[in-house]
C-alpha cells in the first residue's frame, strides 16, 4: 500500500487540466476578500440589485459585478461598447453554465430538440453533461478540420438538413406545456457544443470564417451554439504590463452583428469562467447571450429564484479584482499576464523537447494559448501504446481515445474517429518546467519504433 502511494505521488501527470498551485491567485483573492468582508459599507439584507456577500444574492447576480464584467470583457475583446449587464447571468462555473443551458433550452426527451452536435476531439467531461440532459442516444460527432481552424461542414449541413426535413412530432407548445415556470423557456431544435478558442484538447482556434458560417447555420436550423469561451483570455501574447486584446470575435458577438432584435432569443450562448484565471475553487463564471433573453431565463429558473445566484460570495470578492485602480490597471489583468507568461514558457519548452526526443515527423498543434497541446505521432507509431508504456514508467498523458464523442449501447458508432491511434493530449498548465522536461524524455523513450 505504501509503495502504491509513493508511485502515485511521484506521477508526472500531463493529463491533469488544472493550474499549478503556484499560479493560483491566492494573495490576490485574500486581499480582495479582506477588503470586501472588512468593509464598513456592506449593504443590509434587501431585495436590491446589489446585496451583502453573505446573504442570498439576486437571481442573476449583483448588477454592479455583471456591469463590470461587461466593461472588462468588452475591453479585452476589443468591442466598441460594454456588454449590457442584462445579457449576463452568473453561474458557478462553465460546467454549471452548460448543464443549466441544456436543462432550460433543450427538450430531447420530449422530442422537441432532435440532436446535439459535438465538435471532436472534444473536452471529454462535457459529454456526460449532455447524457445527463437526455442526449445519450442523440449525440453526433462533427470533426474539426484544417488543423483545428475549421470543421466538417458538409457532414454538419447534411445532418441538419436531414433532421430539419423530417416530420416534427412535438410542437413548441407541447414541448413547453409540462415545463411552465416563472419565465418562458426558449427551446431550440438542435444544439451544438464547442470550445472555439485554444480548444480543449487541441489548443487550436476556429477561424473567423468558420465561426461566421456556423452562426448562419444555427440561425437557419434553429440551433443553439454553446461555446465554452473559458480559454479566450489565455493568449500567450499577454504579459502583466500589456493586456492583449483577443484577436477573433466570439460567436455571440457575430450573432449580434448579423442582427438580432432585443426580444429574440438569438442562437449563441458564450459560457465563461474565472476558474482558468483565478483558480477552479472560486466556482464563479458567467453566461452571455446575444440578447438578454437567455440570461434572464437562466437567472429566473427555479433554482436561482430559490437560492439566488450560485456564487454570491465569490463573485463579490472577484468583483474587486475587476475594478480599475490608479492608472486604470486591473488586478485580474496582471494575474492573466503572469499565468500566460508561465504557460508560454512551458509550451515552448515542451515543443522544443518533443522535437529533440520524439520520433521525427511528430506534429504539435496548439501552444499559442490555453492549457493544452495536441500531438500527432508519425505513421506506424501507436499513441495509446506509447501512453500505456509511459504510465508504467510514472508519466501519464491523455490518450486520444478519451476525447471521442461516446457510443452508447451501439448507437453513434460513426462518432468514433480513431484519435487514440495517433494522438495524445498534453497539458502545460499543471506541471512545472523540470517535470515537463523529465516527462517528455520518458514519453520519447516509450515511443516504440514501427516494425
Amino acid at each position: 500500500m505504501a509503495a502504491s502511494k509513493e508511485v502515485k505521488s511521484s506521477l508526472i501527470d500531463f493529463m491533469r487540466g488544472h493550474p499549478s498551485t503556484s499560479l493560483l491567485a491566492t494573495s490576490e483573492m485574500l486581499a480582495a476578500a479582506n477588503a470586501v468582508l472588512g468593509s464598513s459599507e456592506l449593504p443590509e439584507d434587501s431585495f436590491d440589485k446589489d446585496r451583502h456577500p453573505l446573504h442570498y444574492g439576486p437571481d442573476l447576480g449583483n448588477i454592479s459585478f455583471r456591469r463590470e464584467i461587461g466593461i472588462w470583457s468588452a475591453a479585452r475583446y476589443g468591442l466598441n461598447a460594454p456588454t449590457d449587464p442584462e445579457m449576463i447571468n452568473l453561474t458557478s462555473g462553465a460546467s454549471n453554465g452548460l448543464s443549466k443551458a441544456l436543462e432550460l433550452f433543450t427538450n430531447p426527451i420530449g422530442g422537441y430538440t432532435r440532436r446535439a452536435f459535438i465538435l471532436t476531439p472534444v473536452y471529454f467531461l462535457a459529454c456526460p453533461i449532455f447524457q445527463d440532459s437526455g442526449f445519450a442516444n442523440l449525440l453526433t460527432a462533427i470533426s474539426l478540420t484544417s488543423c483545428g481552424t475549421s470543421l466538417d461542414f458538409p457532414t454538419l449541413i447534411s445532418q441538419l438538413e436531414s433532421s430539419s426535413s423530417s416530420p416534427q412530432t412535438t410542437s413548441l407548445e407541447e414541448a413547453t406545456s409540462p415545463l411552465k415556470s416563472l419565465v418562458s423557456k426558449p427551446l431550440y431544435r438542435h444544439v451544438l457544443y464547442c470550445v472555439p478558442t485554444f480548444s480543449n484538447p487541441t489548443g487550436t482556434t476556429l477561424s473567423l470564417e468558420s465561426r461566421t458560417k456556423l452562426v448562419k447555420l444555427a440561425r437557419e436550423h434553429d440551433m443553439l451554439l454553446i461555446t465554452d469561451d473559458v480559454y479566450d483570455f489565455l493568449d500567450y501574447q499577454n504579459s502583466p504590463n500589456q493586456p492583449h486584446k483577443t484577436a477573433i470575435k466570439r460567436l455571440v458577438d457575430i450573432d449580434r452583428e448579423l442582427g438580432v432584435k432585443d426580444d429574440e432569443k438569438g442562437h449563441t450562448l458564450s459560457n465563461c469562467s474565472f476558474s482558468k484565471i483565478l483558480g477552479p475553487g472560486v466556482r464563479c463564471g458567467w453566461v452571455e447571450g446575444a440578447t438578454s433573453v437567455l440570461a434572464q431565463a437562466m437567472g429566473k429558473s427555479g433554482a436561482n429564484h430559490s437560492g439566488g445566484t450560485p456564487c454570491q460570495l465569490s463573485s463579490t470578492i472577484i468583483h474587486r479584482l475587476l475594478l480599475e485602480t490608479d492608472g486604470k490597471k486591473r488586478v485580474i489583468d496582471d494575474v492573466i499576464g503572469n499565468i500566460c507568461v508561465a504557460y508560454k514558457t512551458r509550451a515552448e519548452l515542451l515543443k522544443k523537447l518533443i522535437t529533440e526526443h520524439w520520433p521525427e515527423g511528430t506534429e504539435v498543434q496548439g501552444g499559442e494559448g490555453g492549457y493544452f497541446v495536441w500531438v500527432k505521432l508519425p505513421e506506424g507509431y501507436v499513441a495509446r501504446d506509447a501512453a500505456r508504456v509511459a504510465l508504467g514508467r510514472g508519466v501519464k498523458v491523455g490518450e486520444g481515445d478519451g476525447f471521442e464523442v461516446p457510443v452508447v449501447k451501439g448507437v453513434g458508432e460513426a462518432n468514433v474517429m480513431g484519435w487514440g491511434e495517433i494522438y495524445l493530449r498534453l497539458s502545460v498548465s499543471y506541471l512545472e518546467e523540470d517535470k515537463i522536461a523529465q516527462g517528455i524524455k520518458v514519453l520519447g523513450e516509450a515511443m516504440r519504433k514501427p516494425n
